[in-house]
């Protein structure tokens, strides 16, 4: 808890001795009590323990995972390092060598957190042309003005053009990922982009955690359950009617929400 002077991110209420703030443990800016969205209990025991970590609402939107691998991750230092404790030392080199992926994973989210994947959009024959698509997408269809760097393909290309490769982009802070992940789901109504998808740039554990949701969700649907759609690295089920029907009452079957596919950007 910080009770330096300084403002809300959100609301931009000033911070006194009275008036106290939290810090988000990912993008580490401040938030008040009420912008936290937290209970004021928690809120005011959270900063106590270093082992509680805590993420605002603009980092869970931008890195849906982000809580879940970090909290992991710390959980399984300070087992390792209980065990080393306890073993006296021994197998100190599994111990450093899970600890040395760990601050890998880490180093790779802190590397990523600005960057943003578009899926399924067509190869060009210029570089130039991606960089001209990514801003008709985003400025010109999803109406955003933002501005963007370093805009390239991630991995070779296959001689399947049929199967193009990700691009990857970065944006300046992570409102505007906020923001751009927000309304992504505009492409989906759109003639032009609709088999374009956009997700977060995500490390190799967080694609295989993503993957390991989307198998989950088409078991579940499989066995019936309907209107499922993976959220915030959850899959949760989504309020409103049911309008699927199957093939025995000579209707058609919708194929499962693109909303899980969302979880399976990056390289």
């Amino acid at each position: 808890m910080s009770s330096q002077p300084s403002a809300c991110l959100d609301c931009q209420a000033e911070f006194g001795p009275k008036f106290k703030c939290i810090n988000c443990n990912f993008c580490e800016n401040s938030f008040c009590l009420k912008c936290s969205k937290l209970k004021s209990s928690l809120f005011n025991d959270i900063g106590k323990e270093s082992s509680v970590l805590w993420h605002c609402s603009h980092c869970r939107i931008a890195m849906p995972t982000a809580t879940r691998i970090m909290a992991k991750l710390s959980d399984m230092e300070i087992r390792m390092e209980n065990l080393e404790k306890e073993t006296n030392g021994c197998d100190k080199e599994m111990i450093r060598q899970v600890l040395n992926e760990m601050k890998f994973e880490e180093k790779e989210i802190e590397e990523k957190k600005l960057n943003i994947v578009i899926h399924q959009l067509k190869e060009s024959e210029k570089k130039e042309e991606d960089l001209d698509t990514v801003l008709d997408i985003l400025n010109g269809t999803l109406n955003l003005g933002i501005e963007v760097e370093n805009v390239v393909r991630l991995g070779k290309m296959s001689e399947d053009r049929d199967k193009p490769r990700p691009v990857r982009f970065t944006v300046g802070d992570f409102d505007v990922k906020r923001k751009v992940l927000s309304r992504a789901s505009g492409l989906k109504n759109n003639e032009k982009y609709s088999r374009v998808f956009i997700t977060p740039d995500l490390t190799q554990v967080q694609r295989k955690e993503a993957f390991h949701l989307r198998q989950e969700k088409r078991r579940r649907e499989k066995e019936g359950e309907r209107n499922l759609a993976i959220r915030k690295g959850r899959i949760v089920k989504l309020p409103g009617r049911d309008h699927s029907y199957s093939a025995s009452q000579g209707g058609r079957i919708f194929p499962p929400s693109q909303s899980g596919r969302g979880g399976g950007g990056g390289q």
